[in-house]
């Protein structure tokens, strides 16, 4: 004989008592967190809500990869309580699935402001266009680097890098070369914070693969409109070489060393090494790029700290290669097309000196002013001589 269902009393607003049974009283508890589900989905703080949860499921598909994006409880982990999923359909619905996040990563500014320490997504965003990979197939998380021989010190990055998920495996073809695989690498789809800024640079240069040029050591990276956009709107001085479509860019390691402190270790390493042996514009550059951050004339006697821009020489080796350090403007436009100093890289400079350590004191004893490291105005221009111009390839 079956045992009848166990009644549960049920209290409605107008005091009476009725009883219910187990079914019915699951059903009625389901039917009223379902409303409240939906109080918080059309509620005041519905589009908060669902940003937040495109924010919390791009952060899990980059550093966990794909599958935990679309689960509620890792989800929630970065979400408020009263916010939390009960569901991973619910959580979907919201988002909107794999396609909708990438749509969302590829405009920027969804990931905390150095979450993902030196691989941010400006870096990502220069990697790309950079040429440093390329995608497998035409959607997924599936990559493939360039040859490794040709960029030792990125290859080596990419293997130790623990902020992004992704599976590094190096493998050799008769087409290709030696490359690396990297299998589940969704920061890849990150767009840039700040398109064509000095993050964006610096993920360019870390793309970039060695060149030596008329006896001096440079960077190159493919001829690309959005290299030259960038490089152009910094004020970054290059040359160009090779003809047909075999061109390339080329940059000064100098670049490259004095945006080290916020690289990857590895690049960061390997493009002070560069810098201080015969790198391309060097001698001359250093001291037009300190000429042009500094704001000011410099002049009169004594040296400044060497290590105070990447691969500074003495005056008297200035002098001596034919330059005079008063003349610094004139020689920067004549010799290196090189017409002002972004204020984004006097930032990037100050952050130099300060990885460096140096501060306090006066230059003469071999120590930089107090001053020098608050902000010193906007755009330190060398001269008001016209827009940037490339030095015209031999």
């Amino acid at each position: 004989m079956k045992k009848p269902l166990r009644l549960v009393p049920f209290k409605k607003k107008n005091g009476k008592i009725p009883h219910m049974n187990i079914l019915q009283a699951r059903s009625v508890k389901l039917s009223a967190v379902g409303k409240a589900i939906r109080d918080i989905e059309r509620g005041a703080n519905a589009t908060k809500r669902r940003e937040a949860a495109i924010r919390a499921s791009i952060w899990v598909l980059v550093t966990k990869g794909h599958g935990p994006h679309s689960q509620a409880n890792e989800v929630n982990r970065f979400l408020p309580k009263a916010w939390w999923f009960h569901s991973d359909d619910s959580l979907v619905r919201i988002t909107g699935g794999r396609e909708a996040l990438l749509e969302r990563m590829a405009s920027g500014g969804v990931i905390p402001t150095g979450g993902l320490g030196a691989w941010s997504p400006d870096l990502w965003a220069g990697l790309q266009l950079g040429g440093a990979f390329f995608r497998c197939y035409p959607a997924g998380g599936s990559w493939r680097t360039a040859q490794t021989n040709s960029r030792p010190a990125l290859a080596l990055a990419l293997k130790g890098a623990t902020s992004c998920h992704m599976r590094v495996k190096e493998w050799y073809s008769a087409s290709f070369g030696s490359c690396l695989s990297l299998c589940g690498l969704w920061a890849a789809y990150l767009g840039a914070d700040e398109p064509g800024g000095v993050g964006v640079f610096r993920g360019i240069l870390c793309s970039a693969r060695f060149v030596k040029h008329n006896g001096r050591a440079w960077v190159g990276v493919p001829v690309r409109d959005g290299v030259i956009k960038v490089a152009d709107g910094l004020g970054v001085p290059y040359i160009i070489v090779g003809k047909g479509g075999v061109r390339a860019i080329l940059f000064s390691p100098f670049w490259g060393a004095l945006l080290s402190p916020d690289m990857p270790f590895e690049l960061g390493e390997w493009y002070r090494g560069l810098a201080a042996k015969g790198a391309g514009m060097c001698p001359l550059l250093p001291w037009v790029f300190l000429r042009g951050a500094w704001g000011i004339k410099m002049s009169g006697k004594g040296d400044f700290p060497s290590d105070i821009v990447p691969g500074l020489v003495r005056r008297e080796t200035l002098w001596q290669a034919g330059w005079e350090v008063s003349g610094m403007m004139e020689a920067g436009l004549r010799e290196l097309g090189m017409t002002r100093v972004d204020n984004r890289l006097r930032e990037a400079w100050l952050r130099w000196m300060e990885w460096k350590g140096i501060r306090g004191g006066d230059f003469r004893d071999g120590k930089v002013p107090a001053g020098l490291i608050e902000p010193l105005g906007s755009n330190a221009p060398l001269a008001n001589l016209g827009s940037h111009s490339d030095v015209p390839s031999e």
